[in-house]
């Protein structure tokens, strides 16, 4: 790619990423961990180059198998993060060898906590959230966990950011899981605390997978 006579810092700019670092990463072969939207914009703006050969030949639309390790819903308190080898499976979905080498997983949706935005049995593409080569923004849907005694409780959260603050919303509704998470912003990927409880961020949302026949009509008790 040095035959683009691109600099890295010139890139950044011209895809609009805050940090040059990822693009140096990424075109010396020490990193394939960028999101489709920034390859798709390397994609214009390097003369020659497509979204296949940015991506190693496989391109997003190309369905590949990942592991879909976790199931988010909340209020429901498990050993782990990810879910039993014995129940986890393997979903096919269209993303790239860059986030096949960054470790994307799959996380399968339950209820309630997320039926506003999937329908309960949708698996979500998450990439680890360290993996990310640009902050989140407002509007972004997040893995999000909570140890408390220790047992995990995986959620899927949307985000807004506002003043300098964040929250992390859940998109339920059932009346027990309606009100926000207050995060740390900017927010690194360490943990954090409120009262007795620990959270973290472990992944971003960056597709999913709906299967036909599933109701997401409101959550009502048994």
């Amino acid at each position: 790619m040095d035959r683009h006579g691109l600099k890295p810092a010139e890139l950044a700019r011209q895809t609009g990423l805050s940090n040059a670092n990822t693009i140096y990463n990424f075109l010396n072969g020490r990193s394939r961990a960028l999101s489709q939207k920034t390859y798709e914009k390397l994609a214009r703006v390097m003369p020659g180059e497509t979204l296949d050969s940015l991506t190693g030949g496989a391109g997003p639309s190309g369905a590949r198998g990942i592991p879909v390790r976790a199931e988010a819903c909340a209020g429901r308190l498990n050993p782990s993060f990810d879910l039993p080898l014995d129940h986890q499976s393997e979903a096919a979905m269209p993303v790239d060898a860059g986030m096949l080498a960054a470790g994307v997983f799959g996380v399968a949706v339950g209820r309630p906590g997320a039926e506003l935005l999937y329908p309960e049995g949708t698996v979500l593409a998450c990439l680890p959230f360290l993996h990310c080569d640009e902050p989140p923004a407002t509007g972004r849907r997040l893995i999000v966990q909570r140890i408390r005694d220790g047992h995990v409780e995986v959620m899927v959260r949307e985000l807004e950011v506002a003043g300098g603050k964040a929250w992390l919303w859940p998109r339920s509704t059932h009346p027990d899981h309606q009100q926000p998470i207050a995060c740390p912003w900017p927010n690194d990927g360490r943990m954090w605390k409120v009262g007795e409880d620990r959270f973290s961020i472990p992944a971003v949302v960056v597709g999913s997978y709906q299967p036909e026949g599933r109701s997401s009509a409101p959550w009502t008790r048994g």
